[in-house]
C-alpha cells in the first residue's frame, strides 16, 4: 500500500489571517542596516520586526 504524499509548504491561512497588503519605504543603506540589526537582535526577520513595531507604534498589535 502506498503512502499518502503530504502537500508541500505550510497549510493555508485561515479566512482574514493572509496578509495581503504591501507598504514600501525608501531608507539609506546606513537606516536599512540599523533596522537589521534590530530586527537580528529580537531573533526575528527584518518583516516581522518592522511589523511589530509600527503596530506597536499605532497601538496595537493586529
Amino acid at each position: 500500500m502506498a503512502a499518502k504524499k503530504r502537500p508541500r509548504g505550510r497549510p493555508p491561512l485561515g479566512k482574514g489571517q493572509e496578509r495581503d497588503e504591501i507598504v514600501t519605504i525608501r531608507l539609506r543603506a546606513s537606516e536599512r542596516a540599523r533596522l537589521e540589526r534590530a530586527a537580528q537582535k529580537a531573533g526575528k526577520p527584518l518583516s516581522t520586526w518592522a511589523r511589530e513595531a509600527l503596530m506597536a507604534e499605532a497601538g496595537g498589535s493586529r
